[in-house]
């Protein structure tokens, strides 16, 4: 047999190898994505954009991410993952080049919604690939090397931007270094991943494992819907969370607490160390708990909660005056915020396998256009609150630079005391539907022991030549 028809998924080294590649993908992802936010208050002031235009371009890059979750979602189900994948990477990449050359918002606002529809294959690809080549208990250590590679592009966004804007005046290059990064990445997926290591699932199956049951009676619809919705609430609230810090934190740094662009770099830099910390503290938790013989689902839910009850401390330092202990408590809700994503995409991967693509792009699509409303309206708010709290504040006889400091401190507060509850929300959602329509006797055992209307998965599913 031709040995690129050979799935190499048995293979330890290569297996870890590709999950390697998918948190270099991620990271390409978001190092595209963050570099606005890192240079946002030089975009503002040289494209004369205000806090309710900035609200817009994360608004519409949601509206292209949404679409193509879905999109993409569809397509992975179809079409084999090891070609999708290096040709969307390529798309984003371009995208983000792009901005090299924008002179308005509204041609800023174009390249953001493009980025947002091309880098939506991120997820869907990726865990379409670690349901493929990783056994069940191995998902949650896959998912957490894939989703640190948001905190490590950010890492490396910080300085990198640090960089061009200290050295070449320009927030512009940071945007095409990254997409050159985009098209190394296409070319070292093809070389180290083969068509058969992602092929789907092949028809003669049953000589892998139990053939899927045909009496479409014997799939629990009841508890297959609750427990999808139960994961529309957590991948709003986990989202909204992690998006709002990473989207609005900087400024709230430097207009709310005052500190400078260099200060808000570093700091940048110190918070996601800490987030890729929490991403992989929670794979390797998890793997430590299922190990020390936890059922895999009470280990999944209470890694979710420790970070969720972590993130609570975004309350106190919404409040705090700039200093030692609001720098402490913000890198560890930085920790947190990425800690509770592995399980969560675990928790998608319990449902299908057949239709993965469609749940983390359906999830997706949901998420996206959650995340439209909250940046369009976190904007609106900022501003609104801004420009009343100021005039107060002069009235109250505070100079110009202190009436600016207090009307931001002002307005952004509320918003950050109250996005450190939404991933417990998502937690109470899981409490009290994942199980909903399972038998009493069902309850008893772990509730993912096996996907809903497929096959339990225990090992990774060769592919046929």
């Amino acid at each position: 047999m031709n040995d690129r028809l050979t799935p190499r998924s048995t293979d330890s080294l290569w297996k870890w190898t590709v999950c390697g590649l998918l948190l270099l993908a991620t990271m390409i992802n978001y190092m595209d994505r963050i570099a606005l936010n890192q240079t946002s208050k030089r975009v503002m002031a040289e494209l004369e954009i205000g806090k309710e235009k900035y609200g817009l371009l994360e608004s519409w890059f949601g509206v292209g991410f949404a679409l193509g979750s879905i999109g993409v979602g569809l397509l992975v189900d179809r079409i084999n993952v090891r070609w999708v994948y290096p040709f969307m990477v390529i798309l984003w990449s371009l995208a983000g080049a792009a901005t090299l050359r924008v002179q308005n918002f509204e041609q800023l606002l174009i390249c953001r919604f493009l980025l947002g529809l091309f880098e939506a294959a991120n997820w869907p690809c990726a865990i379409r690939t670690t349901q493929r080549i990783l056994a069940r208990e191995q998902r949650t250590m896959g998912n957490a090397i894939l989703q640190s590679g948001t905190a490590v592009g950010s890492i490396l966004t910080a300085p990198l931007v640090w960089f061009a804007l200290n050295y070449f005046s320009s927030w512009r290059l940071p945007f095409a270094i990254v997409g050159a990064f985009g098209v190394i990445w296409a070319i070292a997926w093809m070389v180290i991943v083969r068509s058969a290591d992602l092929a789907h699932r092949p028809m003669n199956e049953a000589a892998v494992v139990a053939p899927i049951p045909r009496d479409r009676e014997r799939i629990n619809w009841t508890n297959l819907l609750a427990r999808y919705m139960s994961l529309i609430v957590v991948v709003v609230t986990i989202n909204a969370t992690w998006h709002f810090l990473r989207a609005w934190l900087p400024i709230f740094l430097q207009e709310a607490r005052g500190y400078s662009e260099n200060q808000m770099l570093w700091f940048s830099t110190g918070y996601y160390i800490c987030a890729d910390i929490g991403a992989m503290s929670a794979g390797f938790i998890t793997t430590f708990l299922i190990s020390w013989g936890w059922p895999i689902h009470r280990s999944r839910m209470s890694v979710y909660l420790f970070f969720g009850v972590l993130i609570l401390l975004c309350v106190p330092a919404a409040f705090l005056n700039r200093g030692v202990l609001l720098i402490v408590l913000l890198l560890i809700v930085g920790c947190a915020s990425l800690g509770v994503f592995p399980n969560y995409y675990t928790f998608t991967q319990e449902l299908t396998v057949r239709h993965q693509g469609k749940i983390t792009g359906s999830l997706g699509f949901i998420w996206w256009m959650a995340a439209y409303a909250l940046h369009k309206t976190v904007g609106q708010w900022v501003d609104f609150a801004e420009k009343r709290y100021y005039v107060e504040a002069l009235a109250q006889g505070l100079s110009e630079a202190e009436a600016k400091l207090q009307s931001s401190r002002l307005a952004f507060e509320p918003a950050v005391a109250l996005i450190g509850f939404a991933p417990l929300i998502g937690f109470v959602a899981l409490l009290l539907l994942w199980n909903l329509g399972l038998p009493k006797t069902d309850r008893q055992k772990d509730p993912d022991s096996n996907e809903i209307g497929e096959p339990a998965v225990g090992s990774p599913i060769p592919a046929t030549g």
